[in-house]
């Protein structure tokens, strides 16, 4: 059995950007496969810029048998230079194949960026986003092969009363603290989930609040046979003004996948994947690496 987590988190002043990568070999050309690819692009107006950003980026992966590889890589990035506009950014590819006669695989990604804007009364917060998608999965024999691709993508936002709030004279620490503050109440959101699946039904759904405008969105669907796909590709815009000097949190732009195969005889406690939420994959993925931050 091999086995890799890797979870590196940080905080970052106005003016810097990080970014994470994990890689390992591609896969070959495998009889049961199951692959998820995503990115997001979020630009910000140049007539605002971030307080404070906060990158996550973290992927796992576990191999079980001889012929079976894995794939999982995820970046994340929120640049914010002035003048130049903010920009915050991510991508992930998580990948599984598998061959004969029995194995079992398991790969993960997630990439977030977040961020605090300080918005003045009768300023309009506004940023344009576009978000990509694409999962495939692939077998054989289903009487004896299944695979599982899973991912979820979305943005929060919320917001608190900045109350005169002299930001220029708290130093880093003290921002991280603004930062973290449990206080904020939601303002908007939306959240894409999708999950491909060999063995039960699969599904698509698209929920959002009415403050985010979207452009032209393209999804295709192809959920019978024995290979499977869905591309969703959606762009648009939020804008919103406050009428009082406000705080917007940018909780969370993420991307999150999980993907699986298996053939039996593998053990049967390794399959039993289901859908779980960006948080619920973050909690693993920080979780099991706990020993390594």
């Amino acid at each position: 059995m091999k086995t890799s987590i890797l979870l590196k988190p940080a905080y970052i002043p106005c003016g810097a950007a990080i970014m994470g990568l994990v890689a390992w070999a591609a896969p070959a050309t495998a009889d049961v496969t199951a692959k998820v690819e995503g990115e997001f692009q979020i630009n910000f107006s140049p007539m605002i810029s971030p307080v404070v950003v906060s990158t996550t980026a973290g992927t796992f992966f576990e191999e079980l048998g001889a012929d079976v590889t894995a794939l999982a890589e995820a970046a994340a990035d929120f640049t914010s230079v002035p003048p130049q506009n903010a920009l915050a950014e991510a991508k992930i590819h998580t990948d599984v194949e598998g061959g004969k006669p029995s194995f079992f695989g398991e790969a993960g990604s997630l990439a977030t960026t977040s961020g605090l804007f300080l918005v003045e009364a009768g300023e309009e917060f506004y940023f344009d986003f576009r978000f990509d998608l694409n999962l495939e999965i692939g077998i054989d024999d289903p009487t004896f092969e299944m695979a599982k691709a899973i991912a979820e993508a979305g943005l929060f936002l919320s917001s608190q009363a900045s109350d005169d709030l002299d930001i220029s004279s708290l130093n880093p620490e003290e921002i991280e603290a603004l930062f973290n503050q449990d206080n904020y109440n939601p303002l908007d959101n939306f959240l894409v989930s999708a999950e491909l699946s060999s063995s039960n039904k699969s599904f698509f759904s698209f929920s959002s609040t009415p403050t985010f405008s979207f452009g032209q969105t393209k999804i295709k669907e192809d959920f019978d046979g024995l290979n499977q796909q869905l591309i969703f590709d959606i762009g648009g815009t939020y804008r919103k003004t406050f009428s009082e000097a406000t705080l917007v949190k940018f909780e969370s732009a993420f991307l999150g996948s999980r993907v699986s195969v298996q053939a039996v005889p593998a053990p049967s406690f390794l399959w039993g994947i289901v859908l779980i939420g960006v948080v619920g994959l973050s909690s693993k993925l920080k979780a099991q690496c706990q020993k390594l931050i």
